[in-house]
């Protein structure tokens, strides 16, 4: 079992990767590549799609730690990530 971070130990890109997931503006693709559906024209591959790949094992690890990150009141606020 993976150890739960705080908002405050992931980067500025993966907090962007939770809110555009959170607000279904991302998606995967068939090949495993993280994609965000606006403003990226023609839906290129995420700019954080290779350091969330890195952290997150799986799809499903993201979509979990990207829930948890909401429900423990996580947000970038435009870059300031909160703290507990």
């Amino acid at each position: 079992m993976a150890t739960r971070q705080t908002a405050a130990e992931y980067s500025a890109a993966v907090v962007e990767a939770f809110e555009q997931w959170l607000e279904n503006r991302a998606y995967i693709d068939g090949q495993g590549n993280y994609h965000v559906k606006e403003p990226y024209e023609r839906r290129r591959i995420a700019p954080w799609n290779k350091e969330v790949k890195r952290a997150f094992k799986t799809v499903s690890v993201f979509h979990d730690a990207a829930h948890a990150f909401q429900e423990a009141g996580g947000t970038s606020d435009r870059g300031r990530i909160w703290q507990q």
